[in-house]
């Protein structure tokens, strides 16, 4: 919905907040069954008006678990009809105020409720000033100490929006009167009616004599300069004083380490382990290591590799694959550290050096920054975004992105204001956030980074990170999937479209004319040069997007006779040597005359770059970044398609895997694979002096031959240390006795059904571990109904939202159960006491028809034994890790897949398991032994 038009702020505004709860989200379908609403100005509540409504269909069980509102109570509530008059009455024409304020007015207008006054989204305002929250009413009211006494019903919550937005208006006042001024513009440029309201509070600070100190843009870039170059490393030579003796002083039982960290437990394990890594990192060896849940593995390698480093004056990169671990690094584990370090050694904390470096699209580049935010004319989402972001370059150090908000439907407003493809920056002079995280990192001991970016500093040859010769990698399990990822291709109509639409869209480079301020008479000649050459590049565009359809249309016939009927959640997949050879000479004769219109737009994009050079130097508002950024992109983004087309259509690598990808209702994709990622990394990582691996799980049956061969890191020292955990105590599994095989009719219907009374028997706290979306979604089907009428909420991936919003979801309310796919089998951790099971609904083998499994299989003697089967209980055991994170957790796994019982690979998962007590028992004694069990052992 459009914002609508603003007004003129009288001194003592009235407004009215609103609210409403529906029966659902669709205004087309849905309907209003509570309307709240309070009317008020700065000195307080003039008038409050609330109403159930009767609609025309049944509430539903959500919906009445939601908001508390039943088929009963609006049984002889009126119906919208009969209010509609008396609620326009009470609106008058007043500004509106509401969180998500264009959910409520749709509903409104489905109703024949006009309205036309100013709307102010206290979502929008918040999003504007408080750039790192989340959005929430909940959230924010929390974050104001507002007592939001009954959330979900529409009085209460009009109540909670009305005091929000007192608070952020009282916020916005604490703000630099020049960062108002810019949120004003901002929401001016984009019609935003949040302009009255940033102008009332610049009014409000002028009569207060409150000034500005930011200058125009509502930051200042030497104020961030300054604050960037406040942290520095003070490196001094300490040589000499660290030595193995150190290493086990700190790790023993009355070591420096028992005095810093709380609780502290003595593990002779971590002793061993930390030892272990030092003399690895002394000796330049390599180390595979499996540390179990509870040893404190992270500050067994922090610990001495940070000694090391500051001992040699090296830089040791240790990379993660979960965001969730690097938090734990940053903001737990290198804190302790230090305290231990300075403890031990009295070596100054400010003299150990620790950065966090992420990939380029992480980081916000201010030349970009500043171009965009010039322009007169911007989205209302776009408003948002540059709000939030003004306010945030107030405070950050880095310009990481981490730090505020950024929500996903404002990708990709970020990426046009990211560091990506952003090289022209780096050689001048003027401060940029990536470059001085880059300088700072060449002078760290130790660089944490993530395996995404460690993978492409290895594919590019490195410039991404510092030089470094040792490297740690945490949660190594993944290092293969991640490596396949980096040393992948694809080919897609999209990735054609996009480079034309950068061309010749709005804000296309044959467009870009229209950013620059000139003068008009010096500039008309150019001027007239570009016009020519931009019709040429136009005509050109509709010739290439033509082919682009054509090429895509053709392969898309390939799979007409080829659809595989056992596809895994509605993808198709052929492998190159399947395809047809009578249909591919066509696809590549069609990308043959593709790349030669692509040759021909590489030469009018450089005549048009000439021809703007000599404009640009006319310009009289700066925007000589973004012209070269955007010529930078669209140069690299066409020598990028006709490499990945030569890749695909004309070269022929062995040891490449080559496919065509279909989705659902989806035009096909070219991608590629590495055969063997082993060989590559193995080049990679032997140019290091000493690589450490570690994971909770590495080994299958305590051998390590399957993760050495997926790395090629074969020259490795070996060592398992479990978990110090009791499990035989802490953990019943259960085994059914009467579960349906996998692959018949009747097992979703049967899984869904033993879910249901396991998860009634436990009052919720239950996550189920699914191998696929679509096996997921049909359980979540069958749990709607057998759940209905049980206070157990059902929380399910892809369906109520991302793994994050889940598990809010399930610290909110522990009378849940989480249906999880592959984001749950690892890296969540849940808090004490808060999960009681885990249900495993199949054991976790990959996709038979997936094109990089059905490759690399053919490596193998034994396929299955060799690579399927290490692979899933590698998966199984990090499903079973979620269950005991803490020595005082207890809790039931239960397996619904039969096969671990009936077939004789079954024997692999459960002794990968540690010793635990075991019941095989039918589905219909399982939820009683579980609460017996539990309800003894508590």
């Amino acid at each position: 919905m459009l914002p609508r038009s603003n007004s003129k702020m009288q001194d003592s505004q009235i407004y009215v907040a609103i609210d409403l709860e529906t029966t659902g989200l669709n205004s087309s379908t849905d309907e209003i069954i509570d309307i709240g609403a309070v009317k008020f100005n700065e000195n307080g509540t003039i008038d409050t008006y609330s109403s159930l409504i009767k609609p025309n269909q049944l509430i539903s069980k959500f919906i009445t678990q939601l908001t508390k509102i039943s088929n009963h109570d609006v049984l002889n509530a009126p119906k919208i009809e009969d209010v509609k008059d008396e609620f326009i009455d009470f609106l008058e024409n007043f500004p509106i105020i509401g969180h998500n304020v264009s959910f409520d007015v749709g509903f409104l207008e489905s109703n024949g409720i006009p309205i036309t006054q100013p709307l102010i989204d206290t979502y929008q305002l918040a999003a504007c000033i408080l750039p790192k929250d989340t959005y929430s009413l909940a959230n924010l009211a929390r974050v104001f100490n507002i007592d939001s006494w009954d959330m979900h019903r529409a009085l209460p919550d009009a109540e909670t929006t009305k005091t929000l937005f007192t608070k952020l208006t009282e916020h916005a006042m604490e703000l630099d009167p020049d960062l108002i001024l810019q949120l004003k513009k901002f929401s001016r440029n984009s019609q935003s009616p949040l302009e009255m309201i940033f102008e009332k509070i610049s009014l409000d600070q002028s009569k207060k004599n409150i000034y500005g100190t930011l200058g125009s843009l509502g930051y200042n870039r030497q104020y961030l300069e300054k604050r960037a170059k406040s942290i520095k490393s003070n490196n001094q030579n300490f040589t000499n004083i660290i030595n193995n003796l150190l290493v086990s002083e700190v790790f023993s039982s009355a070591g420096t380490l028992s005095k810093i960290i709380d609780n502290f437990e003595y593990r002779n394990e971590q002793e061993e382990i930390a030892y272990s890594i030092w003399e690895c990192l002394n000796e330049n060896k390599n180390l595979l290591l499996e540390g179990g849940t509870g040893i404190g593995k992270t500050l067994s390698y922090l610990i001495p590799s940070t000694l090391f480093s500051i001992e040699n004056n090296s830089t040791i990169v240790i990379s993660t694959n979960t965001i969730n671990l690097q938090e734990q690094l940053l903001q737990k584990d290198i804190p302790s550290m230090k305290k231990v370090i300075v403890e031990s050694t009295g070596i100054p904390s400010e003299s150990i050096s620790i950065i966090n470096l992420k990939g380029r699209n992480n980081y916000l580049c201010l030349d970009k920054w500043e171009t965009q935010q010039s322009f007169s004319a911007i989205s209302y989402n776009q408003a948002r975004v540059f709000g939030k972001i003004n306010t945030w370059l107030n405070t950050t150090i880095t310009g990481d992105k981490s730090e505020i908000n950024i929500e996903r439907r404002d990708g990709e407003i970020w990426d046009s204001l990211s560091s990506e493809n952003c090289y022209e920056c780096l050689k001048r002079s003027s401060f940029c956030f990536l470059k001085s995280l880059r300088k700072k990192s060449e002078e760290s001991q130790i660089v944490i980074t993530n395996h995404s970016l460690l993978l492409r500093d290895m594919v590019q040859g490195g410039g991404l990170l510092p030089e470094y010769k040792y490297l740690i990698v945490d949660e190594a399990h993944h290092l293969e999937n991640e490596a396949t990822s980096q040393f992948s291709n694809l080919f897609s109509s999209d990735k054609i479209e996009s480079l034309l639409n950068a061309i010749n869209s709005e804000r296309g480079l044959i467009n870009i004319k229209s950013f620059v301020k000139l003068p008009s008479v010096k500039s008309r000649k150019y001027l007239q040069e570009l016009s020519g050459t931009a019709e040429k590049l136009d005509q050109l565009v509709s010739k290439i997007r033509l082919e682009n359809q054509n090429l895509f249309k053709k392969t898309a016939n390939l799979f007409h006779g080829n659809i595989n009927n056992n596809s895994y959640d509605n993808n198709n997949h052929l492998l190159f040597s399947e395809i047809n050879n009578e249909s591919w000479p066509s696809i590549v004769k069609t990308w043959k005359s593709l790349a030669v219109f692509l040759i021909e737009l590489m030469n009018l994009v450089l005549e048009y770059k000439k021809s703007f050079s000599a404009l640009e130097k006319l310009s009289t508002n700066g925007t000589k970044s973004m012209v070269q950024s955007s010529f930078t992109d669209i140069e690299n983004s066409i020598e990028l398609v006709q490499q990945i087309g030569l890749h695909f259509f004309i070269e022929d690598n062995k040891n490449t895997i080559y496919w065509v990808n279909q989705k659902q209702d989806e035009l096909p994709t070219y991608n590629s694979a590495p055969l063997n990622v082993g060989e590559i990394l193995r080049n990679k990582l032997e140019e290091k002096n000493s690589v450490i691996l570690t994971s909770a799980t590495l080994a299958v049956r305590e051998n390590f031959s399957a993760i050495e061969k997926q790395v090629g890191l074969n020259d490795s020292d070996k060592l398992i240390i479990p978990s110090p955990f009791n499990y035989a105590e802490s953990v019943l599994m259960c085994l059914p006795t009467d579960m349906p095989s996998p692959t018949e009719k009747n097992y979703t219907k049967k899984l869904s059904e033993t879910i249901s009374e396991i998860t009634k028997s436990l009052k919720g706290h239950t996550l189920v571990l699914f191998t696929s979306h679509k096996s997921l979604r049909d359980s979540w089907k069958y749990l709607t109904e057998y759940l209905e009428g049980s206070t157990i909420q059902i929380i399910a991936q892809g369906i109520n939202g991302s793994p994050n919003r889940i598990m809010n979801s399930f610290m909110d309310n522990n009378e849940s159960v989480i249906l999880g796919a592959s984001s749950f089998w690892e890296g969540v951790d849940f808090p004490k006491e808060s999960l009681k099971a885990i249900i495993v609904a199949r054991l976790p083998f990959e996709p038979p028809n997936d094109p990089i499994f059905r490759a690399r299989s053919q490596l193998f003697d034994n396929p299955f034994l060799e690579y399927a089967l290490p692979n899933a209980v590698l998966r199984f055991r990090q499903g079973f890790g979620r269950l005991i994170r803490r020595a005082t957790d207890k809790g039931a796994f239960i397996t619904l897949d039969n096969r671990i019982s009936t077939k004789r690979y079954g024997r692999y998962f459960i002794q990968a398991l540690p010793e635990i007590e075991r019941k095989y028992a039918s589905t219909n004694q399982i939820p009683s032994i579980i609460a017996d069990w539990l309800h003894k052992n508590e």
